[in-house]
């Protein structure tokens, strides 16, 4: 991906975005070890806590995910604690749905408003969800890493898989039913949606579908999404309401997932999601194996990306109705979780499961 002349220090900015430096791959692209090529680097990194070294490896602490702009400039400034007590807000890498809210709580204006304290309510309602879809991320990451090496991870994944997938798909399709309840209070085009379709996501997707309804933004942010919202809501509720079940194996090269164990006729998914090694005979055209790995990709890619855009809409729309950021002097309240880089990696070596068409089209149907 990277020129081999690249400055060492442009490859580092780089690599920092999967919050690590892999020490292996450093010197396979630069010649030199990375200890040896940023000794002081390195130093400033663990002087505040930003970083520290695991064998050969560079890991980012919480502190320096949540300031990755920091870690960035001590790659190219040696004085670069100098300038961290400088650092405008804007620079400090937040995540954007959790800025946004803490912007709203400090609008004074705004805490004896019924709207705001419903928001509220709602943003707890996806933290909840989000925080689920996370942990569930974390087990089908750990299980896809160690599942080769060890029987008693698999018989651990055999059991619980089934279980992983309902839940995965059930706290999305609750995080979808929030979120767009959260957007619509806030969304120009409020007046244009009704009783029931107000209620839920899946029933604003079957009348925007079915009316050919167009919308700004942040409703806009959904309406893009209805052909994958209902799938999720397809499996959901064939997991749920219909008494479907799901079914794992593995090689050692792939792990893989019957969606159903019985036979339905349900629209595929494109060929890609699909492998091609069958321990049995598939039960029709479109009860094929699937990669998990694709399909998680496939699930939980579209949960970060709308938290990404809502909250980047949000903190807009805040600061222009309540002034800008305050000065951020008390901590940052986010960390990530231990396997955020895992997630990057997933994502980055399927990023086939993440072009455009494939999220136009609704499947399982």
């Amino acid at each position: 991906m990277f020129d081999r002349s690249e400055r060492p220090q442009n490859y580092a900015v780089r690599q920092v975005e999967y919050l690590r430096l892999d020490g292996a791959d450093f010197k396979r692209k630069v010649g030199v070890p990375l200890e040896t090529a940023m000794e002081s680097e390195i130093e400033l990194l663990r002087e505040f806590g930003l970083a520290q070294m695991v064998g050969p490896d560079l890991i980012l602490s919480e502190d320096g995910i949540c300031f990755t702009s920091a870690v960035k400039r001590v790659f190219f400034h040696e004085s670069a604690w100098k300038r961290l007590s400088e650092m405008a807000p804007e620079d400090f890498n937040i995540d954007p749905f959790i800025h946004a809210f803490d912007l709203l709580l400090q609008a004074d204006e705004g805490k004896a408003d019924a709207t705001l304290k419903l928001a509220f309510r709602l943003y707890s309602e996806e933290r909840h969800y989000s925080h689920n879809i996370s942990t569930l991320l974390y087990y089908f990451l750990y299980y896809l890493r160690e599942y080769r090496d060890d029987e008693r991870v698999q018989w651990d994944f055999y059991s619980r898989l089934t279980l992983d997938l309902e839940q995965i798909v059930t706290n999305t399709r609750s995080f979808l039913d929030t979120t767009y309840k959260l957007a619509l209070l806030f969304s120009e085009d409020e007046s244009l949606v009704r009783n029931k379709k107000r209620e839920s996501f899946g029933k604003f997707a079957d009348w925007a579908k079915r009316d050919h309804m167009s919308f700004r933004r942040p409703l806009s942010f959904f309406s893009e999404l209805i052909p994958w919202g209902l799938t999720i809501r397809n499996v959901r509720d064939d997991y749920i309401h219909r008494g479907q079940e799901s079914e794992p194996y593995w090689d050692r090269e792939e792990v893989y997932f019957y969606p159903y164990t019985s036979n339905r006729k349900v629209r595929p998914m494109p060929d890609l999601f699909y492998g091609t090694r069958l321990p049995r005979s598939p039960m029709s055209d479109a009860i094929k194996p699937i990669y998990l790995r694709k399909f998680v990709v496939y699930v939980v890619a579209p949960v970060f990306a709308l938290e990404l855009t809502l909250g980047r809409y949000l903190i807009a729309l805040f600061e222009a109705r309540y002034g800008p950021w305050p000065q951020y002097d008390y901590g940052c309240s986010f960390s990530a979780g231990p396997n955020i880089q895992s997630l990057y990696e997933l994502i980055c070596q399927n990023q086939e499961c993440l072009e455009s068409e494939i999220y136009k089209s609704t499947y399982f149907s």
